[in-house]
């Protein structure tokens, strides 16, 4: 039964005994997403930091069409929400999802600046946490998965598809809908959300800069929570236990009584009389009576 579960609740894992496939292949995604400094190693053989030009080239263009995204939807915000009289009229849902996307964007933008700051201590994390698991396999580590952070990992990547899906195709068919920013730059949207009516290059070109935007936001939140928070919080676990096992095991093994000892035999020496025979006795009384 317990098998069964694990297989339910991680259905594309390479493995329900360990975490090191799922979080392997959801880290491959992350890289390719360009929304983090991290980039696979030539054949896939580790991480290091963004160093080549065509990789920065491409990051630098994702952040900011990111940034531009947010700042444009922020002032969408700021004139059709927060200024205008107009959104008596919108109901409570729209209102929430507008706030919604503006909140979540502004947060995602902070962390985005953070991982970029910090982007050498984040690849240190992600590749320890990777040497743990490896090396407390190699100790012998076995039955420390469980379901509920399987069920995550593997939310949290096919999150890195369907988010930019939902987005993207929210942005081709609802160009005026929270939180495109065509209803900004190109269309005019009664209340800043109705009137869907757009060219389709309007809604193709939307869809693709809304779809962009939500896989560098599902990358960072990714990135975020399973690789920085919940990874490494298990795998300290991992090796908190692993040390406390080979511990207890070295301590049985000090414990085990000693084999009995083995004896000696000691050889005891005759007698001075025996081998100088008795003292001249006659010799010391004259000597004495002298």
């Amino acid at each position: 039964m317990d098998n069964f579960l694990r297989k339910l609740a991680s259905p594309v894992s390479h493995s329900e005994t360990s975490y090191l496939p799922a979080m392997t292949s959801t880290t491959k995604w992350l890289t390719k997403s360009f929304a983090i400094p991290i980039i696979s190693e030539f054949g896939g053989q580790g991480l290091s930091v963004i160093n080549k030009i065509k990789h920065w080239a491409i990051y630098v263009f994702t952040a900011l069409l990111f940034f531009f995204h947010n700042v444009t939807y922020a002032f969408w915000f700021y004139e059709n929400i927060y200024l205008s009289n107009v959104t008596e009229s919108l109901q409570v849902w729209q209102k929430v999802i507008s706030f919604f996307f503006l909140s979540k964007h502004s947060m995602v933008l902070g962390i985005h600046l953070c991982l970029l700051f910090r982007r050498r201590e984040l690849l240190q994390v992600m590749k320890t946490c990777a040497w743990i698991e490896s090396k407390c396999l190699g100790e012998g580590a076995s039955n420390y998965t469980k379901i509920s952070i399987l069920s995550h990992l593997d939310a949290s990547k096919f999150s890195l598809f369907a988010v930019p899906i939902v987005l993207g195709t929210l942005g081709l068919f609802r160009p005026c809908m929270p939180p495109s920013i065509a209803n900004t730059l190109i269309l005019e949207c009664r209340d800043g959300w109705g009137d869907q009516d757009a060219a389709l290059w309007v809604r193709l070109m939307n869809g693709l800069v809304q779809g962009s935007v939500g896989l560098s936001v599902a990358a960072v939140i990714v990135t975020t929570i399973k690789r920085i928070f919940l990874y490494p919080a298990v795998m300290v676990e991992l090796w908190i236990k692993t040390i406390e096992r080979s511990g207890s095991e070295v301590d049985a093994a000090d414990h085990t009584p000693p084999p009995p000892p083995t004896p000696v035999l000691f050889y005891a020496p005759p007698p001075p009389e025996k081998i100088f025979g008795a003292p001249p006795t006659k010799v010391w009384r004259r000597f004495y009576f002298c």
